[in-house]
């Protein structure tokens, strides 16, 4: 509940997403949602990974995935930039698995993950 707090207080107080600008075909965010807050997953504890996330097309996207993977049990730390369309997780690997992190950033709605083979 307290990692749910501290998601919500991020995002609150983040800077405004930057829009979609000529993808009319982004179907998974309200245009105005705001982007989170850069964290150091490399300072976090836990097994760090990289993810390549498909279907994200702005700010409110990454959002999104940030969420779902942040109020995962056993993630210790997320960050997620669309432009990329990477996700850096630091997570507990005896608590969870890469499969749990993979299904939940399906559950944000339209989103693909796999793993991206550097692991830095």
């Amino acid at each position: 509940m307290f990692r749910t707090a501290l998601v919500i207080a991020a995002l609150a107080l983040s800077p405004p997403a930057l829009a979609c600008g000529t993808n009319s075909n982004c179907s998974h965010c309200a245009h105005g949602d705001t982007t989170t807050a850069a964290v150091d997953v490399d300072a976090a504890e836990g097994t760090k990974i990289n993810l390549a996330i498909t279907g994200m097309t702005c700010g409110a996207c990454s959002t999104k995935v940030t969420a779902a993977l942040s109020e995962t049990a056993g993630v210790n730390a997320v960050t997620v930039d669309h432009e990329t369309g990477r996700a850096r997780v630091a997570y507990d690997a005896s608590a969870l698995t890469v499969d749990a992190l993979i299904a939940a950033v399906a559950t944000a709605g339209g989103f693909e993950a796999s793993v991206l083979a550097d692991a830095s």
